[in-house]
């Protein structure tokens, strides 16, 4: 019997042991994860028509529709940081408006989480249609599907640094990031060529 008292508590002891490095490791798993800078990064582009060999950065994914042109002019240093400069133009012929987004990203995330989006950017030239400027976005999202309000962000004409801050909403189970998220009526023209470099998501609380 004194046996077996010995041998239970020598396991209690142990699951003690096991419970509390459990936890400060994950501890640790979640203080990385809040501090970690993610730095985005522009390998797998090629400069050129999309449709012609041209391709975006491994990951990013041009929106619709088809009638869009989606080029990559230069890939080039800016300010010591590597920069992608990419145009897009084109008429809406999809019969309907559009949000020919680039989604950069998207990653699992819950509610409440809390991240900020930093980069530097200039437009570089643009024609757009009346009461439209361009602008980036952080969205929640559940299972793909938009729940309002993400958070936007007007892009500026002059190299500047930018930051676009959001929690994620209550029921969402994603955190996307777009690129040129837009409205663009049917019909509409638009020509817009932007330069991004240095970009980094950071999860704050």
């Amino acid at each position: 019997m004194k046996r077996y008292a010995s041998l239970s508590s020598d396991s209690s002891a142990v699951r003690g042991k096991l419970q509390a490095a459990l936890y400060y490791s994950r501890k640790d798993n979640r203080e990385k994860r809040k501090d970690a800078n993610l730095p985005m990064s522009f390998a797998g582009a090629k400069v050129g028509d999309l449709s012609a060999g041209g391709s975006l950065p491994t990951g990013w994914a041009a929106g619709s529709p088809t009638s869009f042109k989606w080029e990559v002019l230069s890939l080039e240093k800016r300010d010591n940081h590597d920069s992608i400069i990419i145009r897009i133009s084109g008429t809406n012929n999809s019969g309907g408006t559009r949000f020919p987004a680039i989604k950069v990203m998207e990653i699992p995330a819950s509610p409440g989480e809390k991240y900020d989006l930093t980069y530097l950017i200039q437009v570089l030239d643009i024609t757009a249609p009346a009461n439209e400027t361009p602008r980036n976005s952080l969205q929640s999202r559940l299972n793909n599907v938009l729940i309002n309000p993400g958070s936007y962000v007007t892009l500026p004409n002059t190299w500047a640094s930018q930051k676009i801050s959001h929690t994620v909403l209550a029921t969402a189970n994603e955190l996307w990031l777009n690129l040129l998220d837009n409205s663009i009526n049917d019909g509409a023209d638009v020509d817009i060529t932007f330069q991004i470099a240095n970009m980094k998501l950071r999860r704050v609380g």
